[in-house]
């Protein structure tokens, strides 16, 4: 037997020895507690439906003091979604501590049964009551969304103006068309310098960054292919040389038999 399975027993070997001293409550699917009669005599107290431990869900609620008032609606999942995250997770370390100790459920029994009433898991529910106890009543401060940082976009004002820029100037009848180099350029010496933002923005950009900006904007680069379509067909050089072309053909078809499928033979006519 090695080291792990050894602990192992010996914890639970402790545990029985507990249970049998009384100084643990023993629990199952229904829970025992001590009889204040006697202390030989074993009194069932049921575990109460999950109806019944909806309406003590929400008479805590309804209890609790904060600025926002609940109102029990008929639908519970309804209910639930109208109560803010951090009084939520207070409720379910409420319902736990109520199920321990009021009803004499063990921890893990107790959190699978306030998990239940809360739509979690009955571990996120244990490690609730961890957090809320180790800071005394408290949990900690949610980071999520803190790691984002500002972007000059985001600012409507500069938006509108860059976006206005590359509509005006990106192509221009008669004038050459604008980069992504000269939208850089124009951000670097125009719109940075003059717009109020904080200092921990970039008050300049790269090559690479401005054209990250302008699919951020909804533009897309093309390249403008300047190739003219002309009709040759009546070229001079092509007229005369039809002529003679078709020539050919006609002294062609005079020494030529048809073609099996035309009976009637080749009749060209030229004017």
């Amino acid at each position: 037997m090695n080291s792990s399975s050894w602990k192992r027993k010996r914890a639970l070997q402790d545990k029985m020895r507990k249970v049998r001293s009384g100084k643990r409550r023993k629990v199952s699917d229904v829970a025992y507690v001590e009889s204040e009669s006697s202390q030989n005599e074993e009194v069932t107290i049921e575990i109460p439906d999950l109806s019944e431990a909806r309406l003590y869900v929400q008479d805590f609620s309804d209890a609790d003091d904060t600025d926002v008032e609940f109102e029990p609606s008929e639908n519970y999942e309804d209910y639930l979604s109208t109560i803010p995250r951090e009084t939520l997770k207070v409720l379910a370390v409420m319902m736990m501590d109520c199920f321990t100790t009021r009803f004499g459920l063990t921890n893990v029994a107790a959190a699978k049964e306030s998990g239940l009433l809360f739509d979690v898991n009955e571990k996120t529910v244990r490690n609730w009551r961890s957090e809320f106890y180790a800071n005394k009543g408290s949990f900690h401060e949610s980071k999520q969304g803190k790691h984002k940082r500002p972007f000059v976009l985001d600012d409507e004002e500069c938006r509108s103006k860059a976006s206005q820029w590359v509509r005006s100037n990106a192509c221009v009848k008669g004038k050459p068309n604008k980069t992504a180099l000269k939208f850089c350029h124009w951000v670097n010496t125009d719109l940075l310098p003059n717009a109020d933002l904080p200092p921990s923005l970039p008050q300049s950009i790269k090559e690479r960054t401005a054209v990250k900006w302008l699919h951020e904007l909804g533009f897309r680069s093309q390249r403008h292919k300047k190739g003219i379509y002309i009709d040759g067909h009546e070229r001079k050089d092509v007229v005369e040389y039809r002529r003679i072309f078709l020539r050919k053909i006609e002294i062609l078809e005079k020494t030529h038999l048809p073609p099996p499928n035309c009976s009637d033979g080749l009749s060209t006519s030229f004017d």
